[in-house]
């Protein structure tokens, strides 16, 4: 019977990547010191053991022999019950990323080197010489090799196993050599094909320890015959002398000194799926398939209705229409569930990372992560990642001052950023906060300045001193490095946040630190918005994006030195643009008195607050993103689409591209004090007939 085995690779990698996450979780733990060093051994070592086993019976070589030189280091660290030194850690964390790099098809770097000097810092312990003869075979290593007797049990290849992997795996640790015992194989008559009747006779040369080959095959352990004998010498074929079983006419030699072929290509051949995959818990399938039960049944009833409907039965109707919605909210609901994960995924490359950072820097920099098990889309969780990097570089590079400045300063030599999470609403706050130095205003200012970002004279407070950091091209670090120099990041970061209707805002305080938070939609796929009509158009707006909303009096709606309007909202003058002649679509009229005075929906961009004039206020609802871009072409001001209840298309504004039109096409307004505008409109919809102000392009 022949298992196409790569249909399983996917779920071996998929399995091998969290053991490289739990790898690297448990040795940045061990150097910190906070946990139960034994124990914590043991989960690295069964982490390393299971991507070992898995890479043997898919014939990735390379992993199995990396993954075996970790095995060996972490062995004698768990038979001493010690944390790796310093050069321990930094070889195991190395080879995590040469894994890694194998598992994805990628050349994995020289893994090798990495390989030898691991096994090297375990070199100077005991020699085998000089090991007392109480010691267990697990400490023995025998430089001549063993004698291997392998006799798997009749039902062994029913239980879906398989010699072949063995053997690989064998070869890994030495050189082989392997001959078939078939003194129990029956007459042909007799021979059942789904029986084993074949044992193994194995010679494997080199240093290699007793539980190195236990542990080949420890899975094995009750579905077969062991023996495991150490080789005295330099074995002589058909020597009895040497503990050798002569070969005869009847035992036919195999000779294995190279593995079986393996499958061509990469190891991610075949194996990795477009989309990836997610790990779902039973109960939230089970959940659905509940769920589809009831909306099958709300649909029968539903159709049934239809097909004999009266118009008495009208009422019966729309309890089972609000039956049939309920269900299907409720289905959506779950499975939007399905793709939600915890940001532990996320937040446990981190540790990884801000250890290295320290090391490099000079630095001692602790992370607090709080928040880990708030759920987040997998699609957000993605695309979270490269943000939240670079805001941890930073706060490590240039927030986290070095011990020397920390000790002058009063503080602690060891530094703190502190990475949180949390649900708001329908959205997910994230908070990276370090206990540095803080932002230093005026030197943000000088640069900017000199950058021509700012004028000299302007009057800035420190909230938008703080948010020029994020501008393209804007840095403070006066030489270019690794880390930090460029120009090019945090207005990437904002930029990548906003790509996914989420926001940053920065705030610091001189001296004690700064604190960046983050806010994501629960859902990529599914958005809150608030509809809105401008004429026969339906707009939706990102809920996440509305500050207010209402019906402003006429003395709110001022125009600037006639050449744009703004709104008088909260003390400072906001600007003002009406979608209708943005979007260039034929306004709502009415006959009826008080009936054409606009809506305006306040709403936060980047660069601030901005007010949206439009005809109508309409419900909120949970609305699905298609994009535009795709089935039709780009619109500037629009990042996607939806298809509304009765059919047709509702526009998704991006109000920060809103923003960016109105700028260009009108001019950014002068600031000024509230008492600095003139009325624009005395009756927000009638003219005020002053010679000095233009026709007015707000009704």
């Amino acid at each position: 019977m022949n298992i196409d085995l790569d249909q399983f690779r996917g779920v071996f990698l998929d399995e091998a990547s969290e053991h490289l996450s739990a790898l690297e979780r448990g040795l940045v733990r061990l150097e910190e010191g906070d946990a139960d060093v034994g124990s914590l051994l043991d989960e690295i070592f069964r982490s390393a053991h299971s991507i070992k086993g898995g890479a043997g019976t898919f014939g990735l070589d390379e992993v199995s022999r990396l993954t075996h030189s970790m095995e060996s280091v972490l062995d004698v660290l768990r038979d001493e019950k010690r944390a790796p030194t310093s050069a321990q850690a930094d070889l195991l964390l190395s080879a995590v990323d040469h894994l890694r790099d194998l598992l994805d098809g990628e050349p994995g770097g020289d893994w090798e080197e990495t390989s030898r000097a691991l096994v090297a810092t375990i070199a100077t312990g005991p020699t085998p010489s000089e090991s007392s003869e109480g010691e267990g075979p697990a400490e023995a290593v025998v430089s001549g090799g063993f004698r291997i007797r392998f006799w798997p049990d009749r039902d062994f290849f029913l239980a879906g196993a398989d010699v072949w992997p063995l053997i690989r795996e064998l070869h890994t640790l030495g050189e082989v050599e392997a001959s078939c015992d078939v003194r129990d194989l029956p007459p042909l008559a007799e021979l059942d094909p789904e029986k084993t009747w074949l044992g193994w006779d194995i010679v494997i040369r080199g240093e290699v320890s007793r539980e190195d080959l236990f542990e080949v095959f420890e899975f094995y352990e009750d579905d077969c015959e062991l023996e495991i004998e150490p080789l005295l010498a330099e074995p002589v074929t058909g020597s009895a002398e040497a503990g050798e079983t002569t070969e005869t006419a009847d035992a036919p030699a195999v000779e294995t000194t190279s593995p079986p072929p393996t499958p061509s290509g990469s190891a991610r051949s075949g194996a990795r799926r477009e989309g990836g995959s997610i790990r779902v818990d039973t109960m939230k399938v089970d959940e659905l398939v509940d769920l589809a039960g009831e909306l099958v049944v709300a649909h029968a009833r539903v159709s049934e209705l239809v097909d004999r409907f009266s118009i008495d039965q009208l009422e019966e109707l729309r309890q089972a229409v609000a039956t049939l919605s309920r269900s299907t909210h409720d289905l959506q609901e779950q499975v939007m569930r399905v793709r939600m994960l915890p940001l532990a995924h996320l937040f446990s490359r981190f540790p990884r990372l801000i250890r290295d950072l320290a090391n490099s820097l000079g630095k001692k920099i602790r992370l607090e992560v709080e928040g880990e098990e708030t759920e987040l889309d997998k699609g957000v969780i993605e695309q979270l990642g490269d943000p939240l990097t670079h805001l941890l570089r930073n706060c490590a590079d240039h927030g986290i001052e070095s011990p020397e400045l920390r000790r002058d300063a009063g503080k602690e030599e060891e530094g703190v950023i502190h990475i949180s999470a949390s649900h708001r609403g329908g959205s997910v706050e994230l908070e990276i906060r370090d206990d540095g130095a803080g932002l230093d205003t005026q030197r943000i200012h000088a640069k900017a300045v000199e950058s021509g970002l700012v004028g000299p004279d302007d009057d800035l407070a420190d909230a938008q001193i703080h948010n020029l950091i994020f501008r393209p091209g804007f840095s403070t670090a006066e030489a270019v490095s690794d880390l930090s120099g460029r120009g090019v990041g945090m207005d990437v970061v904002r930029r990548n946040v906003e790509g996914f209707n989420g926001s940053i805002t920065v705030d610091s305080v001189r001296g004690e630190g700064s604190s960046f938070r983050i806010r994501v939609p629960l859902t990529l796929a599914i958005l809150d918005g608030q509809r809105l009509r401008v004429g026969d158009q339906t707009f939706i707006i990102p809920l996440l994006s509305v500050v207010e909303s209402f019906q402003p009096a006429p003395e709110q709606v001022k125009r600037i030195q006639g050449r744009a309007d703004v709104l008088l909202f909260r003390g400072q003058t906001t600007p003002l643009v009406n979608l209708a002649d943005l979007f260039e679509v034929a306004p709502r009229r009415s006959t009826e008195p008080g009936s054409n005075r606009r809506v305006v929906v306040v709403v936060e961009t980047e660069r601030g607050l901005l007010a949206l004039g439009v005809d109508e206020l309409l419900s909120q609802s949970a609305v699905v993103i298609k994009n535009l871009e795709a089935n039709y072409r780009k619109i500037p001001g629009i990042m996607g689409a939806t298809i509304l209840g009765d059919g047709r298309v509702g526009l998704i504004l991006d109000v920060n591209e809103v923003d960016a039109l109105r700028r260009r096409d009108r001019g950014a307004p002068v600031a000024a004090s509230p008492s600095a505008a003139v009325d624009r409109n005395a009756t927000y919809g009638v003219p005020t007939p002053t010679p000095e102000l233009q026709p007015s392009t707000i009704p």
